[in-house]
């Protein structure tokens, strides 16, 4: 079963859930840069169509604010693109950041993604460098939630934000994924009747049989039970997500036509 991580690592697979609000798209901002689909923290990349190796000739790359780089390290010397994995694959968190310096070119594309704690979804802010610049600065909020990118001595505005996710306690919400919830402690009891309800829909039918056997939770319908009053439900990206732990397990869903379904085939971001 996929985390609710899951929605943006599928983010180039098929169309959006319903929406409930404004929603940012980033691949038309982003060109070179594989910040999402990576799992990368932060990425600067070189202006749409130059090569890759077009920044120039050496880059240091900094941590701020207690984070660590994968691995230990403090900083990085790169003499091509800039990208930083960060322990565990997180997102930066509150009061921390990253320092560049080096040759920078004006059109460069700046990635970096921010939440307030560890279990928050991650948000994503995307700057174009608007003037060459040998040092940038960003440095996440005190409460996680925004971030904010200074080149040599000037502010930059963000291109686009899309903020971590924030927790909803909406009665409506809760109550369809009560009852979407039960539906699927009877398919785990051996009812499946309805279980291709859990996916995106499609013009294509397919046998409910086959749909239970690829939830793969037969047999776990007290686990189920068990999990759902723990259950998060937020808003991310204007879409309303889902996720809880059943047996020890991640899952994640999204809402869509009225019905929490798995994440396979969705993009949110």
């Amino acid at each position: 079963m996929a985390l609710v991580g899951a929605l943006v690592a599928a983010a180039g697979v098929a169309a959006a859930a319903d929406a409930i609000g404004p929603h940012q798209r980033l691949d038309p901002l982003l060109g070179p840069c594989k910040i999402v689909s990576s799992g990368y923290a932060f990425s600067l990349c070189a202006p749409e169509g130059w090569p890759e190796s077009g920044q120039g000739s050496g880059l240091e790359v900094r941590l701020s604010g207690g984070a660590r780089f994968s691995g230990g390290r403090k900083s990085v010397t790169t003499h091509d693109l800039a990208e930083v994995l960060l322990e565990n694959g997180s997102a930066f968190a509150p009061r921390s950041g990253v320092v560049v310096t080096g040759p920078m070119s004006r059109g460069s594309i700046v990635a970096f993604s921010f939440a307030p704690t560890p279990t928050t979804q991650r948000g994503y802010a995307v700057w174009k460098l608007p003037r060459r610049t040998s040092r940038l600065t960003i440095t996440t909020a005190a409460n996680g939630r925004t971030a904010t990118l200074v080149a040599g001595r000037h502010q930059v505005s963000p291109a686009a934000v899309i903020e971590p996710a924030r927790p909803t306690h909406s009665l409506r919400f809760r109550t369809i994924f009560l009852a979407d919830m039960h539906h699927l402690e009877a398919i785990a009891n051996g009812n499946v009747r309805g279980a291709c309800q859990f996916y995106k829909p499609t013009s294509a039918k397919a046998a409910d049989s086959s749909c239970a056997s690829a939830i793969g939770l037969d047999g776990q319908a007290k686990e189920i039970a068990a999990a759902t009053p723990g259950a998060t439900l937020s808003i991310y990206n204007g879409y309303v997500l889902a996720s809880l732990t059943i047996g020890g397990q991640g899952v994640g869903l999204i809402l869509d036509h009225g019905h929490f379904r798995f994440p396979y085939g969705y993009r949110v971001i």
